[in-house]
């Protein structure tokens, strides 16, 4: 009691009642609260549950060492990426990745990419083109997925996008209908039914591909809703 009544010598009257009212009812929380947690124990082990946390243990202890392995990569250090500002193509060579560690690393970057060409606002001609190869590695169905909202909304922001893979089975249909061209090299006919159904082909014109000398080619125009496709030939 001596420590407090030296502490509160300069104060008030006023101002001591309120602060002895303040930490008297601090301290009824805190013995509620002590008395709470004892009448909780029933095993005496609850400390431990709680840390385990009902079995996940195992699972946070692996997250956090893929996070820390991540982090020993460099490539979510502060430290940027050594790419000259002078350049205007930067390449992620990214093969060392596993492919989790590729598709997270790749998301990133298109949120940031995406974040500031909308920070920038609406642009009359193409600033930023981005080329996605292996690009079923990063596909998924979700319309609010980054890959699929920047292939709908960041054309009217400078951003083009191009997406190479084996087969158009390999893209989900949100990201095709947003395409604005399509290019066809060849495919291997087990592919063809989806492809004549997503792609709006016919395996007359699928079996018109020759590798390395005739593709086809699908554009839409401005105002177009699909297009028909055109073989043309290198």
């Amino acid at each position: 009691m001596r420590a407090k009544k030296a502490t509160l010598q300069n104060v008030d009257d006023d101002g001591a009642a309120r602060l002895e009212r303040e930490l008297e009812a601090a301290r009824v929380r805190a013995i509620d609260a002590y008395k709470d947690a004892v009448c909780a124990i029933e095993t005496g082990e609850e400390f431990d549950e709680a840390l385990d946390l009902e079995g996940q243990k195992e699972t946070l202890e692996s997250v956090v060492d893929r996070l820390e392995n991540l982090y020993q990569i460099g490539i979510y250090r502060s430290t940027p990426p050594p790419l000259d500002p002078r350049s205007r193509v930067w390449r992620y060579i990214i093969k060392s990745l596993s492919k989790d560690e590729k598709k997270l690393f790749t998301l990133t970057r298109l949120e940031t990419i995406f974040t500031r060409a909308v920070q920038r606002g609406e642009q009359s001609e193409v600033l930023d083109c981005i080329v996605i190869d292996e690009a079923h590695l990063y596909q998924d169905k979700e319309e609010d997925y980054i890959v699929n909202r920047m292939a709908r909304e960041a054309r009217k922001f400078g951003v083009s996008m191009l997406f190479a893979s084996q087969s158009p089975t390999d893209f989900a249909d949100v990201l095709l209908a947003s395409l604005g061209t399509k290019v066809i090299l060849g495919l291997d006919p087990n592919f063809w039914p989806q492809a004549v159904r997503k792609l709006g082909l016919t395996e007359s014109q699928l079996k018109s591909i020759v590798p390395q000398r005739r593709i086809l080619l699908q554009m839409k125009g401005i105002g177009q809703l699909g297009s028909a496709a055109s073989l043309v030939i290198l």
